[in-house]
């Protein structure tokens, strides 16, 4: 991949760490011809529990 796009996306990946909650668990981005789209999903640790899942957030935390 191009070596600026990889640039932006670490860029893109330290903001998201810094800017989003603690339960972000995921981010996607979808860009095409026409648009841009993305989606954020969230889960408490007492989510996380119920379906018996050890997940890290953004950040690389352990939700607990």
């Amino acid at each position: 991949m191009n070596k600026r796009i990889l640039e932006k996306i670490n860029e893109l990946h330290n903001v998201l760490k810094e800017e989003l909650p603690d339960t972000a668990v995921l981010f996607e981005l979808e860009i095409n011809g026409t648009s841009i789209s993305h989606n954020i999903t969230y889960k408490t640790a007492e989510q996380l529990k119920l379906e018996h899942i050890s997940m890290r957030n953004i950040k690389g935390e352990f939700i607990k």
